[in-house]
């Protein structure tokens, strides 16, 4: 699992520059920052954040997950061919979208004055034609090339000019070569030569900006008639988009309801036009899921990782730091279009919980955090077992070193206590007792990662507790053993009756309120049962229950810190070009 924390928040500029503009517009109040430094990730723009050390993870967490993850810049340099801008942006009018700028023009407009930069940027006005008639639930703008939207590609060495420039301080006092800044801002020629944009999602027209706010109220005002879009946009996605927000401030009470029905099937990938699946309480499968296309996240994630280092001995195999690490998921998080996936792998993420400082290894941590994605909407058991055999909780929880002269019990305990079964409201064991700990155990001995420092699981009979074991009143093995006597006792947790109660009040706690009712407790757990750990059938139960659609729940969570960031980036479009595209109404 990936660690973040940060600390206070300061003012800083919004207004939209184009790169050409002036030297300081490269680290613009538009642009996320990258410092490979633990301490010095800064983002410039809405907020200044000071970044602490990455927190250690807790070995338990609580129904709500309060961890604080480091925050670190989003983009490290501009695709070579950029998808197209889709949060509203500001653009210089006097000139096509597309032109190219010309590197000769960049080179006079960077030895322009701040009075130059200043008069540029007041000409400017928003791009906003009206929403059409046809537009998605999720509309997009005209392609607008990425230097006006990202204007920093790279981090500048620690007490640069750029840097300067970037916090609002001057720039260098002898001014900077196009040479110099071309190697500080690696990928700046592309980004002044503004390639064509590859093909993508369809270009719509943006969503008409949202009408003026009324005077200030004291206190918290009443929830607006349009109130369910804005709840799924809060409860299934990192908050909206600035596009998807003016979108919906539209609409009225009815037209919101559906829309934010739509939105719900489309994020779960479900065909928006059908009728929800009425079979939650069997194990008969849904629809096959629709296609969302995010190519352009596939992009980006695929030039964010083009400097990652390999593992030593294995050319393969990736191998991020921390930080790479971090800064992945982040992009994931503002730019993906499977927005509710991506909610379901932070949450998978922090029920398994694990540790990159016990084994360093960033290829381990990517590899779970693939495997949670893959299987987010699918089975638990096949969730439970891909956090069983990851290298990084059989190295967190001390599964390698597991054998029968002296069996470990670190995983079998969290394995009952934090991953299936839980505890009580008194923190005792809910359904299990120590001896299913120690007879889990002896299960999982001979459990272990690769020999290379590849993600990967393997079994060693030569360390494995032979035997029949007795676990939560049914027996294991007996039979010469192997590895199906770990994967035994994995289903057999899986599907005790606490397990469905425990997941059950956490998926309610993370999408629902704090206090979910019992009704919606028991409902929730009695489809978790009848459809054998269906994931999606389970989410389907939370969002169309009376309890997710009650107003008194609208307001009803407080985000944590990453949430509140990232989706202050998605409501607010300061820099990112992205914005995801719905399905047509």
């Amino acid at each position: 699992m990936l660690v973040f924390g940060f600390q206070g928040f300061d003012s800083g500029t919004m207004n939209v520059t184009s790169l050409y503009a002036s030297e300081t517009a490269t680290a613009s109040g538009n642009s996320l920052k990258k410092s490979d430094s633990h301490r010095g990730s800064r983002i410039e723009g809405l907020a200044a954040i000071a970044a602490a050390e990455p927190i250690l993870k807790p070995e338990k967490e609580s129904d709500r997950s309060k961890i604080e993850r480091k925050l670190r810049s989003l983009i490290r340099k501009p695709l070579p061919d950029d998808p197209p801008s889709e949060f509203p942006q500001q653009a210089d009018q006097s000139r096509s979208l597309n032109t190219p700028v010309a590197a000769d023009q960049a080179t006079l407009a960077i030895k322009d004055s701040a009075a130059g930069m200043a008069k540029s940027a007041a000409s400017m006005s928003p791009v906003a034609p009206p929403i059409s008639s046809g537009s998605s639930i999720s509309t997009i703008s005209p392609r607008v090339p990425a230097s006006s939207a990202i204007a920093g590609a790279a981090a500048s060495p620690p007490g640069s000019s750029m840097g300067a420039a970037g916090s609002g301080g001057s720039s260098s006092g002898g001014g900077r070569s196009m040479q110099n800044l071309m190697r500080q801002l690696p990928g700046l020629q592309q980004l002044l030569t503004a390639q064509p944009a590859t093909p993508g999602p369809p270009s719509e027209l943006i969503a008409t900006p949202a009408p003026p706010l009324g005077p200030p109220q004291a206190g918290l005002p009443p929830a607006p008639l349009n109130w369910p879009a804005y709840h799924v946009l809060n409860r299934l996605a990192y908050g909206g988009t600035l596009n998807q927000l003016n979108t919906v401030s539209h609409l009225t009470a009815q037209e919101a309801a559906v829309w934010a029905v739509r939105y719900m099937k489309e994020q779960l990938e479900l065909d928006p036009t059908k009728p929800w699946p009425t079979n939650l309480h069997s194990t008969e499968p849904l629809p096959a899921p629709i296609q969302l296309n995010d190519s352009a996240l596939s992009q980006r994630l695929a030039a964010d990782r083009a400097d990652w280092r390999t593992e030593e001995g294995l050319p393969d195999v990736l191998s991020p730091s921390l930080s790479e690490l971090q800064d992945y998921d982040l992009i994931r998080k503002v730019y993906s279009r499977r927005q509710l996936r991506e909610k379901m792998v932070y949450f998978w993420d922090n029920h398994f919980n694990t540790n990159y400082r016990t084994h360093s290894k960033g290829q381990y941590e990517l590899a779970e955090n693939e495997a949670f994605r893959a299987n987010a909407f699918g089975k638990f058991l096949d969730l439970l077992m891909a956090s069983a055999k990851s290298s990084a909780m059989m190295i967190y929880l001390n599964t390698d070193v597991n054998r029968k002269e002296n069996p470990n019990e670190n995983y079998a305990r969290e394995l009952q206590e934090l991953h299936t079964l839980g505890v009580d409201v008194n923190g005792n064991p809910n359904g299990y007792t120590q001896a299913d700990i120690v007879e889990a155990a002896k299960a999982f001995t001979g459990w272990t990662t690769l020999d290379v420092a590849r993600p990967g699981f393997q079994f060693i009979a030569g360390r494995h507790s032979p035997g029949a074991k007795q676990f939560l009143g049914q027996t294991v093995g007996g039979n010469g053993g192997g590895p199906g006597e770990g994967e035994q006792v994995l289903a057999i947790a899986s599907r005790h009756p606490a397990t469905a109660a425990h997941l059950a009040k956490k998926l309610c706690v993370y999408f629902v309120s704090d206090r979910p009712s019992a009704s919606l407790l028991n409902e929730v757990a009695a489809v978790f049962t009848d459809s054998g750990g269906d994931i999606k059938k389970v989410l389907i139960a939370i969002f169309t229950s009376q309890d997710f659609n009650n107003v008194a729940n609208y307001r009803g969570l407080v985000k944590t810190p990453l949430e509140f960031v990232v989706s202050l980036h998605r409501n607010l479009g300061v820099w990112s070009p992205i914005d995801p595209l719905g399905i047509a109404w």
